[in-house]
């Protein structure tokens, strides 16, 4: 008997059942029974095949690899599994093996999905882009910065993390990795810095002013107090601003003027000045004219005082300097300075009156001896000839203080003198009587007074004549005898 042949099988022999039958190699010798001749099998190796499906991003599925593997024909076998990174590995599958090698068995292997996690860092107002995706998915992810403030500017750093990297695009792309992704997007917060300017002018001495100068000019940051102040000195107040703290842009420099400090000017008027002119307080440096006018009797000398230099100009021009300027405007007296001699007499009724006080309503002046030519050097004594008047009585010598407005005058005042009239009653007369005489006797008279005397006779006597001393005719001569009985 030649040897039989099963696909998928191999011949192992045969099963004789039968008395007496039996084969050896290729011959079967009959028994003396009937006989069952059974062929004897046994599985064989077999190839079948494990075909494995990666899932693609749109859901379909794509071949990633067939695996060859030998297995007995007609067993169950498992079909041995892979690992793909970012897939699912599948549940096993079992398949009978075909005996002519056409057994398949086909693994789909899912995607994974992973969580992108997004964490907005320093200068980060939002992301954009997180949540799930499944293994190699397109990932695309961005940060919003901050809006800039007046304190903060806010600039894109780069996106760090476990699952990122440092990549420096705002925008970031990437391919899903298998495995979640916590990343960050930072920003850069920069504190702002503005520019300050500070401005001074100074005061000019003749009031005008210097341009503006930067005194300071450089950047403050935010919150940064500004402020800038100087020390008063000799010639400068002191000036400051307010300080402030820096909260945004400066729309205009600050400016300060600083002014010229202020000194007093007393000017002061010596002996013989009349007026000066220009008392007040001055700027440092201010041009300052003085002027000093003398009284009349006296020439301008000089300016001395403290401060500054003295001077003899009249005026005088200075700048003010650091310090108060006390001057005083001195004058030397003139020599030829006019004043007055008068000589004045009393008056018939005031020496009458016993009145002796010495002025006009007591005295009447000799006009006609009145002198205006004399001069002399103002405030000193000046003096005139004291005269000789018939009949009065003359003053002692004596000076006037000379003024310098040639207005002295020295009055000489005469007073008049007082005479007696004696009336006597001759023969035949009964009374003698005179002006203001209030009986018989004698009474006085100031010099020229008017007087009148008359007489009463007794009957039985005519009228003689009056005689006496001490009149006077026109020409100076002695009058002796009076021919009328009433007589002035």
């Amino acid at each position: 008997m030649g040897e039989p042949t099963r696909l998928g099988y191999s011949f192992v022999g045969w099963n004789v059942k039968g008395a007496g039958s039996s084969i050896s190699g290729t011959t079967f010798t009959m028994g003396s029974e009937d006989a069952t001749i059974t062929a004897v099998w046994e599985a064989a190796d077999v190839e079948y095949k494990v075909k494995h499906y990666t899932q693609n991003l749109d859901g379909t599925y794509s071949l990633a690899d067939t695996e060859t593997h030998t297995a007995k024909t007609d067993s169950n076998t498992a079909g041995p599994r892979k690992e793909y990174t970012g897939f699912n590995t599948p549940e096993e599958k079992s398949a009978t093996i075909a005996a002519d090698g056409t057994t398949v068995i086909e693994y789909y292997y899912t995607r994974k999905s992973y969580t992108v996690s997004l964490t907005s860092g320093t200068g980060i107002s939002g992301t954009s882009g997180g949540g799930r995706y499944t293994y190699g998915a397109d990932v695309e992810v961005s940060a919003t910065l901050k809006d800039n403030t007046a304190q903060y500017t806010y600039s894109w750093k780069n996106w760090t993390g476990d699952g990122g990297g440092s990549v420096a695009d705002q925008t970031y792309k990437f391919t899903m990795p298998a495995y979640d992704v916590n990343i960050t997007a930072n920003g850069t917060q920069t504190l702002n810095s503005y520019l300050q300017t500070i401005q001074v002018r100074y005061e000019n001495g003749d009031g005008s002013y210097t341009q503006y100068e930067n005194v300071i000019n450089k950047k403050y940051n935010y919150g940064e107090t500004v402020s800038w102040s100087r020390a008063q000195d000799e010639t400068y107040e002191a000036g400051s601003i307010t300080s402030y703290k820096v909260v945004g842009p400066q729309d205009t420099p600050v400016q300060v003027t600083i002014k010229r400090r202020k000194y007093q000017l007393t000017l002061e008027a010596g002996r013989g000045i009349a007026n000066v002119e220009g008392s007040n307080t001055y700027r440092v440096g201010q041009s300052i004219t003085i002027t000093a006018t003398p009284g009349r009797g006296y020439d301008f000398n000089n300016w001395t005082g403290t401060g500054v230099n003295g001077s003899s100009n009249n005026p005088y021009t200075f700048n003010m300097p650091t310090t108060e300027v006390r001057l005083t405007a001195n004058s030397s007296p003139r020599n030829d300075t006019p004043y007055t001699v008068k000589h004045w007499k009393q008056t018939i009724s005031a020496s009458a009156d016993g009145r002796e006080e010495e002025n006009e309503y007591n005295y009447t002046e000799v006009e006609e001896d009145r002198i205006t030519t004399l001069v002399g050097t103002t405030d000193s004594q000046g003096g005139g000839q004291v005269n000789e008047y018939e009949g009065f009585t003359s003053p002692g010598a004596k000076t006037v203080t000379i003024k310098g407005d040639g207005t002295s005058v020295l009055n000489y005042y005469y007073t008049r003198n007082r005479y007696t009239l004696k009336l006597k009653e001759g023969k035949g007369i009964s009374a003698a009587m005179a002006t203001g005489m209030e009986e018989e006797g004698e009474k006085e008279y100031p010099y020229e007074q008017r007087v009148t005397i008359n007489a009463r006779i007794y009957v039985g006597y005519v009228w003689d004549k009056w005689t006496g001393t001490g009149l006077k005719n026109e020409d100076g001569s002695e009058k002796t005898e009076i021919p009328d009985i009433k007589y002035e």
